[in-house]
């Protein structure tokens, strides 16, 4: 492998286990992973819980949802996870303690979001702050 390679690979984040090779989501799983229940979604999207049940229902499988809003949603929440992925690196033992601080980072209040648990922000449909938080993370990680 050329230096310019190396130096190309160590700016590429991991790969979800949440997303296919065509975009779908497993939203049911994904949402498991960060701590996000049926009620937290249907209030973000501003849609019935029984709306969204199907989501959960469907763990395991990958889904493109119909309507932008909830496209939209999930992509970003799904870009959200796979920045954390970035940010926690490869020094974890296990795939089960990067899924543990994943959970924690989400339910936890953070100075970056002026005291806000992720959490809470997903909730209100904030997804961009947690994108932009994420990306000044990575960015000052790789000496930006």
């Amino acid at each position: 492998m050329t230096a310019m390679n190396a130096a190309v690979k160590a700016t590429m984040l991991p790969r979800s286990r949440f997303i296919d090779a065509s975009g779908d989501l497993d939203i049911g799983g994904l949402c498991d992973a960060v701590g996000l229940n049926e009620s937290t979604v249907a209030k973000a999207l501003g849609k019935p819980r029984q709306t969204v049940a199907h989501y959960f229902e469907k763990r395991g499988q990958f889904l493109r949802p119909r309507d932008e809003v909830s496209r939209n949603f999930f992509g970003k929440l799904h870009r959200v996870y796979t920045l954390l992925l970035g940010v926690a690196g490869n020094e974890h033992a296990s795939a089960e303690v990067r899924e543990k601080e994943i959970r924690e980072w989400f339910a936890s209040p953070n100075r970056a979001l002026h005291a806000k648990r992720p959490l809470d922000l997903v909730a209100e449909g904030r997804i961009d702050p947690l994108i932009k938080a994420l990306m000044d993370v990575l960015t000052a990680a790789q000496g930006g």
